[in-house]
């Protein structure tokens, strides 16, 4: 074999070894995180907010025309091989905004457990969000987002969907909020006045928000 020959095989090795190696490009941080919310009850929920934490908890949202009911929700977190991850704390594990008409206090997200991940991966939602604006069942909804280190992951759309006391989501609960209250309940439904989602905005939902004026996020 000439030594042109041996030459350009030796080129045609190192071209494919190149390109080999090229296409084996690391994993960006938190593709491998796998993030799995459950709920007892398949139908979508509303949780009404307050921008000071005293609306109500997870525990107790509100399912469409059927009252308070606690969905039980749990996220479960895992690595890229399905395995679970235990320890990642709670203020890592956040409810995710799903658009620019809502936002939550002290956060990019709303943490709304306590503790950590359990040996299975598993932690309960089941806290108070402190929110405002609105999260219309028009969308998808709220996602879970979770961080661990420099690994981040998100769920799919959950099925839940938040209303607040705080209306116009300007972090306070004022005659701001009571004017968009009175302007949906007089003309057209709205479902950012309907906090016990009943399919009304009527006398209760007036209720919730006048117990709620003055609270903010500060």
């Amino acid at each position: 074999m000439s030594k042109h020959i041996i030459f350009a095989l030796a080129i045609i090795l190192l071209l494919v070894a190149s390109v080999a190696l090229g296409s084996k490009k690391p994993a960006p941080p938190g593709a491998g995180l796998i993030i799995e919310v459950n709920k007892a009850i398949g139908e979508p929920i509303s949780i009404f907010c307050v921008p000071d934490g005293s609306g109500y908890a997870i525990s107790s949202s509100f399912a469409y025309k059927g009252g308070l009911v606690d969905p039980l929700m749990t996220v479960k977190v895992m690595d890229e091989f399905s395995r679970p991850l235990a320890g990642i704390p709670a203020d890592k594990i956040l409810l995710g905004p799903a658009g620019n008409k809502n936002s939550f206090c002290g956060n990019a997200g709303a943490v709304v457990s306590s503790g950590s991940t359990d040996q299975d991966g598993i932690i309960p939602l089941n806290g108070v969000v402190r929110g405002s604006g609105y999260v219309a069942p028009t969308g998808d909804g709220l996602f879970v987002m979770v961080t661990d280190g420099t690994d981040v992951g998100e769920s799919g759309p959950i099925g839940v969907y938040m209303n607040s006391a705080d209306i116009n989501n300007d972090g306070v609960v004022d005659s701001g909020d009571m004017d968009l209250f009175n302007r949906d309940m007089g003309f057209k439904y709205n479902y950012r006045c309907d906090f016990n989602w009943d399919g009304a905005i009527d006398v209760i939902d007036q209720t919730m928000l006048s117990a709620a004026m003055g609270k903010s996020c500060n």
